[in-house]
């Protein structure tokens, strides 16, 4: 279909704009006709496509330990990203690997710049825009001349995929107001909840971080489309640290987070931050692991990491960047193929923001390419249907669907939103404890190992440096639990999902948020049932221990 054709489908803008709203995006697309009718280098291509994004920013950071505040802060800012390309949709200056001597670069935009002027202030954001779009230009023209060189120089030609997909214009706001209030609250609960670990001499390390922010995002582009969306979260972070007698280092996390700008329950984080407390002083008598390989049950939250850590990062549909060795994800050639039993499912979906009773942390309006996000069936009876895509197109998915996060630093990638796995074939929780320890039995093992909780890993690796436990139990035929400490998983790869022996039918979630360039972080979800496997390989942690405090805490 022809660009121009698209306009058709552009949504109806949801509600009134406020007068701020207004100025803001007037500002932004005054400075976008000007950029598009006249950024122009002698003898090289114009721009062929220019997007604007505009982020306000207010964040309200507390963090106390053991009933005092040590930090307290809230900052506003206002920052913008220029995402521009020069060429054409089949062939641009995006996802290329420039090389200088021995090392690459990954050409882009550039990344988010600050406004130094006030908020109110549309031209001093029409002269950030102004200077970071005539950046952007210069490299995209210098990136394209790169890119096209490499091209030249090819072999064999493989770059008959396009480098952009054309997508429907998008005109969306939403005009809920929310402000991040100083509210001396605040600061009272976090002294309130970090109180609780005086009740644990035990425990050498504390803190509790209180982040509540909300951010308003406005996005012009050259196609036609314009959003003005808010993006309210809070999160309060837990942690506690302290060594076992023989100096061994051990820490437990807990994490709160939501999708709004309010404060979390008090009875809900003082439950939490007691859990985890009593569970830190578990561990400090309980066994040291020794290396094991055989059954593991993954329990409710674990499971939920585990798939994280096996494929949140191997879904993404982002082509490799041309220009260097092309490094594919473990899935890459696996479309049609099965990655797990046929009884599963797994499906990504930032349309909800609940799931089972779960709040789900990875709903968003519209990705960070304006393309509002889809619900996508990656795996259905065991096989890989799809990817998560961005707006750039591998051979077999040519369109976005809805997933491509960036943090507004740099290109987009394929990311997860709310990621659920789920089994047909899931059993009730007493029915799969019976058949874990049936596995235990047949396999001949004295034991076997139930993992509870993983560390928090905020990127997935595609197991090849899995989370360390921290919550694991050794579990003998009879059906005893004894904790254990200071274990490590062995080399873990995808292929391993196919060998799961058997699921739970209720499910647990894990929160996390990805971190990206620039300091940003883009919140998400996994929701998975319980998992067993037949095999897993498990190593006692071999870095030494270090002496532990000599007087006690005070």
């Amino acid at each position: 279909m022809h660009p121009a054709r698209w306009l058709a489908f552009s949504l109806p803008l949801l509600t009134a704009m406020s007068p701020a709203d207004d100025a803001t995006l007037r500002a932004m697309q005054i400075e976008l006709k000007r950029s598009v009718e006249e950024l122009k280098l002698p003898n090289r291509p114009p721009p062929y496509f220019v997007a604007y994004w505009t982020l306000d920013s207010d964040q309200l950071d507390i963090e106390a330990t053991l009933g005092e505040v040590v930090r307290s802060q809230h900052e506003y800012g206002r920052r913008v990203h220029v995402e521009l390309r020069v060429g054409s949709p089949a062939f641009d200056n995006s996802n290329f690997m420039s090389s200088f001597g021995s090392l690459e670069f990954l050409s882009e935009s550039p990344p988010d710049a600050p406004v130094v002027a006030p908020q109110q202030d549309p031209f001093g954001l029409r002269h950030t825009f102004w200077l970071t779009t005539d950046i952007a230009y210069k490299q995209a023209v210098a990136a394209l001349e790169q890119k096209n060189a490499a091209r030249q120089n090819e072999v064999e030609r493989k770059d008959d995929v396009s480098n952009f997909s054309l997508e429907k214009p998008l005109t969306l706001t939403v005009d809920t107001e929310h402000h991040v209030e100083g509210d001396p609250n605040h600061e009272a609960l976090t002294r309130r909840i970090s109180r609780v670990f005086r009740d644990y001499p035990e425990i050498q390390e504390s803190s509790v971080h209180l982040t509540v922010s909300t951010e308003r995002r406005y996005f012009v582009s050259s196609e036609g489309s314009k959003v003005v969306i808010p993006t309210p979260y809070t999160e309060l972070s837990i942690l506690c640290q302290t060594q076992a007698d023989d100096g061994m280092g051990l820490s437990r996390w807990a994490t709160l987070a939501s999708l709004t700008s309010l404060a979390p329950r008090e009875a809900e984080a003082v439950t939490e931050a007691r859990r985890i407390g009593k569970e830190l002083v578990a561990l400090r008598s309980a066994p040291v692991m020794e290396d094991y390989s055989g059954p593991v049950l993954f329990e409710g939250k674990a499971a939920a990491q585990i798939v994280h850590d096996l494929l949140s990062e191997a879904l993404s549909g982002t082509p490799p960047p041309k220009g260097a060795e092309a490094v594919e994800g473990p899935l890459a050639r696996k479309l049609g193929r099965r990655i797990l039993p046929p009884s599963f499912s797994l499906v990504d979906d930032p349309t909800l923001t609940e799931y089972e009773r779960h709040p789900l942390l990875g709903h968003y309006a519209v990705d960070d390419e304006g393309v509002p996000p889809q619900r996508v069936t990656l795996v259905e009876q065991g096989r890989l249907r799809s990817f998560l895509m961005s707006r750039a197109p591998r051979r077999e998915l040519q369109q976005s669907n809805g997933h491509g996060r960036s943090g507004l630093v740099g290109w987009a990638r394929g990311r997860v939103g709310n990621l659920i796995l789920k089994s047909s074939q899931g059993l009730p929780k007493a029915m799969l404890r019976a058949r874990f320890l049936r596995v235990i039995r047949d396999e001949g093992s004295p034991f076997g190992l139930i993992v509870r909780e993983l560390e928090p890993r905020p990127a997935g690796t595609n197991g090849l440096s899995p989370p360390e436990p921290e919550l694991v139990y050794k579990v003998t035929p009879d059906g005893k639990e004894q904790l254990l400490r200071g274990g490590r998983f062995g080399q873990m790869s995808i292929s391993m999902l196919r060998q799961l022996v058997a699921a739970g039918s209720e499910v647990a979630t894990y929160d996390f948020s990805l971190p990206v360039p620039g300091g940003y972080s883009l919140p998400a979800t996994v929701a998975a049932p319980s998992l067993l496997f037949e095999d897993v390989e498990v190593k006692k942690r071999p870095e030494p221990n270090k002496h532990p405090p000599l007087v006690p805490r005070p």
